[in-house]
């Protein structure tokens, strides 16, 4: 099954801005793990807002998600209502 642009570049910019955005957020523990010299609290700052930004992320593609399908399945020209 063929999928709509609407579809597609919303699947793509999903993944594009989470890759961005957890790679920017994993930075301090990444570089703590890796043996740098770096502020435990920045690490345990991060660590406290995991929780947070992932039940945000994932309230915000539960609200998006369903819309976006449904709009890009009634924009395709095989759609009968």
């Amino acid at each position: 099954m063929m999928t709509s642009l609407l579809m597609s570049s919303f699947i793509v910019a999903s993944i594009v801005l989470l890759l961005i955005y957890f790679y920017c957020y994993a930075r301090p523990l990444a570089a703590l793990l890796s043996g740098e010299e770096i502020p435990k609290e920045s690490v345990e700052k991060a660590l406290r807002r995991f929780p947070l930004y992932y039940s945000f992320l994932f309230l915000f593609y539960i609200l998006v998600a369903p819309t976006i399908t449904i709009l890009s399945l009634e924009m395709t020209p095989a759609y009968m209502a």
